[in-house]
């Protein structure tokens, strides 16, 4: 599958057998990221998309039903996706620290910790 772009941006991403990098790479073009913008990044996003075919059943429905599977990221959180722009943002604008904001809503540390040691 070839996803395509109605303007000049590159693709998000194409099964070509290229390894998946990360969110950041995936949406560059859409991110306030430059080139010199360093990536900190777990590999995070990707996650599929699971049809749910037998719940729809059970209650009933007349419906396609599709559910992201999250936990497949990192450290088992959609939170993933947002830590490695905050991280790498963070980074690019010097600083070096791993501390963290306090969590709007627990728990934010842990997606946060393990890109924020790189």
């Amino acid at each position: 599958m070839k996803l395509k772009t109605t303007d000049k941006k590159k693709p998000i991403s194409t099964n070509a057998g290229k390894r998946w990098r990360g969110v950041i790479d995936a949406y560059r073009a859409w991110l306030p990221v430059t080139a010199k913008t360093p990536v900190i990044s777990l590999n995070e996003g990707n996650t599929p998309l699971i049809r749910a075919d037998n719940f729809v059943s059970a209650i009933g429905g007349e419906f396609e039903l599709w559910l992201k599977y999250e936990g497949i990221n990192p450290t088992c959180s959609f939170k993933d996706r947002g830590m490695t722009l905050a991280v790498s943002a963070a980074r690019s604008a010097g600083r070096k620290s791993s501390s963290a904001p306090a969590p709007a809503t627990p728990p934010l540390p842990p997606p946060l910790m393990p890109p924020a040691r790189r």
